[in-house]
């Protein structure tokens, strides 16, 4: 029997136990990562008003996407980690190994810094200093002049086209998306409600909108997002 050839075998089998178990680690680091950043994340509220406005299942699935395992963080580090895997140890046997190896680690260490971001972030918050800052619905001063010429006709933005009637609203995107029907209600003279006639993503199915502002040109409405408020500049088609 060879016992060198067995001794060989045993050292090959351990270094790869070794592998499998840091590269296990790794992965449960990440996650866990991902998981406390997520957490953080609803404390911080980094978010877009609109996010306040979306249903549970959308809010979870846009933090996830946005903040857990973000594309905007992966298809950069996979980019990195195709540069760097042809100069990374030859420990690793093929291509692919490699870049898997480089690519968690810099995942690891992006996610790292997002983490002690948010510390800081979350720190601040709670001293009541946090960076971003949202307009509250509930705060919002509404046009004290006449708002009369905004019940009805056609309005736009830099994304679409707006159908008033007196009970309805057509939302004509500039895109090839389809145009969205509202049923339209006056809540007072400068607040009113578009009820979607169908479903529409993230549930936003019921706007509450605010006008605080009308001019000869354009006027300024803000929409209900939760306890907060989107901004939106509409103007008046000639």
């Amino acid at each position: 029997m060879d016992v060198d050839h067995l001794d060989d075998d045993a050292v090959i089998k351990a270094k790869a136990e070794a592998r499998r178990k840091t590269r296990k680690r790794l992965v449960r680091s990440i996650w866990i990562l991902v998981i406390l950043n997520m957490i953080l994340v609803t404390i911080v509220e980094p978010l877009i008003p609109a996010f306040y406005g979306m249903n549970g299942g959308y809010q979870a699935l846009y933090i996830f996407s946005m903040y857990g395992v973000p594309i905007w963080i992966i298809l950069p580090i996979a980019l990195f980690s195709l540069i760097l895997s042809p100069v990374v140890s030859k420990r690793y046997a093929t291509f692919k190994q490699r870049f898997s190896a480089v690519f968690r680690i810099l995942f690891l260490t992006a996610n790292s810094l997002w983490f002690f971001s948010l510390v800081v972030l979350t720190l601040s918050s709670i001293s009541g200093e946090s960076p971003f800052k949202k307009q509250r619905y509930d705060e919002l001063i509404s046009e004290s002049g006449s708002v009369k010429d905004l019940k009805t006709g056609t309005f736009y933005d830099d994304y679409g086209t707006f159908i008033r009637t007196e009970n309805e609203q057509l939302n004509i995107p500039n895109s090839t998306q389809d145009t969205i029907r509202y049923n339209l209600s006056w809540n007072s003279s400068t607040e009113y409600v578009l009820d979607a006639q169908e479903e529409q993503p993230g549930g936003m199915n019921k706007l509450v909108v605010k006008i605080t502002e009308n001019t000869e040109e354009y006027y300024v409405c803000w929409v209900k997002m939760g306890e907060y408020a989107q901004e939106y500049k509409i103007y008046k088609a000639k």
